[in-house]
């Protein structure tokens, strides 16, 4: 039961009618489940419904009530309380946040199927040095496990209040939660070891931000639905930490990603795919081993610490700059992709990477002392808009030679 100051929200709960009820979460929640199979609480249809029904008015009549209800208080008597509700739209935006925000709600209550099937998913598992390592790779894990000892807790941040529901090997844990806190889980008593373990959080789309997840040693992981995610953190800057398990990092439409960290985490030989996550403004993936990275298109990205990646995707990012871009290494970049982002040097870039095999660089404005970067670009190949192989590379702009060039350059450029 909810208190606030130490005394409880609802005077009533020692009714025993109430306490009747509210013993009988079993069955509301079986009731719920039921009732959600059978269709009643599809968010969907009700708002078609009710806005359907809507439709009958003129619009004549809701500007009416708006004056009536909004306008001529200030009008009468100067009283301005009510003009910040006025927002228009027949109400369709509040009463769609409403309904939604409700069943997000009960669903979490009640662990319907709208919150377990929208769920983030991870494989953890506890690393442990066995016979078959090499001494190398013993010491490694060694080092790790005394840098960030394995633990299994998660802390979650809702977005909107509601349940934080999280299931681990088939245990379902629910906590009452208020919007914008953390919380945490426990569940070394059910799973003290991870082996391979399968953890569940629900309501993903409900999701916040979720705690350093490190000490879990992730393998798997797919943060597609969690729509609302500000924060995460996979790996660790911790001086030791090492996780050989992490395989893949699942990303798909994360609108509202800020920061992300997975750091040394050398085996996740993926491509890092962040395209769907616009409002990402700090990455930091050094010691990890994703093979490609790709940025949003016209990202808010203002910091980005790199691993050492064979391929790379900038594309309009005018708040990255030099300061705030580096690579472990230029040694494994042979694709590049570089668009329209005025801040960072393309020019130094190829001139680092010379393993280059694939090149598309939009919107140059260089100036060379000679033509020997050009001549190299000549001899490599190119993508198109769709990231289609070309024969020659693709470079467009300006370029300035202060030195002599040769007839037959000109022509090849």
């Amino acid at each position: 039961m909810d208190t606030i100051s130490g005394g409880d929200v609802f005077n009533g709960k020692m009714n025993v009618y109430w306490q009747f009820v509210y013993g009988l979460y079993p069955a509301r929640r079986l009731m719920w489940q039921n009732r959600e199979a059978a269709g009643t609480w599809n968010a969907d249809a009700y708002l078609a419904l009710a806005t359907g029904r809507q439709n009958y008015l003129p619009e004549r009549v809701f500007n009416q009530d708006y004056w009536y209800k909004y306008l001529r208080p200030y009008e009468k008597s100067g009283d301005t309380t009510y003009i910040s509700m006025l927002e228009g739209g027949r109400k369709n935006h509040q009463r769609e946040g409403f309904v939604r925000n409700n069943l997000t709600y009960m669903a979490s209550q009640y662990t319907g199927t709208y919150c377990t099937s929208d769920s983030i998913t991870v494989r953890a598992y506890t690393p442990a040095v066995s016979a078959d390592m090499t001494p190398e790779q013993a010491a490694i894990i060694t080092r790790s496990i005394e840098a960030v000892p394995p633990n299994p807790v998660v802390k979650v941040m809702l977005y909107n209040k509601g349940y934080v529901v999280v299931e681990v090997a088939s245990v379902m844990k629910r906590i009452k939660a208020e919007k914008g806190v953390y919380y945490t889980v426990d569940f070394s008593e059910s799973s003290s070891a991870m082996n391979d373990t399968v953890i569940n959080i629900h309501g993903a789309s409900n999701v916040r931000a979720i705690g350093d997840m490190s000490s879990l040693y992730i393998k798997f992981c797919n943060f597609s639905k969690a729509s609302k995610l500000r924060s995460l953190q996979i790996g660790s800057a911790v001086q030791g930490y090492t996780n050989l398990g992490l395989e893949s990092v699942g990303f798909e439409s994360n609108p509202m990603l800020e920061e992300l960290y997975i750091q040394n985490c050398p085996n996740s030989a993926t491509t890092l795919d962040l395209s769907g996550c616009q409002a990402l403004r700090h990455l930091d993936v050094r010691g990890s081993g994703f093979t490609g990275i790709s940025f949003a298109t016209g990202g808010l990205i203002e910091e980005a610490l790199l691993c050492s990646p064979a391929s790379l995707n900038i594309r309009n990012l005018k708040y990255l700059d030099d300061d705030h871009l580096s690579l472990e290494s230029y040694d494994n970049l042979t694709t590049l992709r570089f668009e329209e982002t005025p801040n960072i040097d393309a020019l130094a870039m190829v001139e680092a990477a010379t393993a280059l095999s694939r090149v598309r660089i939009v919107g140059i404005d260089w100036t060379v002392y000679n033509t020997s970067v050009l001549n190299r670009l000549l001899t490599v190949k190119g993508l198109d808009e769709s990231d289609h192989n070309t024969d020659m590379s693709v470079i467009t702009g300006t370029a300035y030679i202060s030195s002599s060039v040769r007839i037959r350059e000109i022509e090849a450029y």
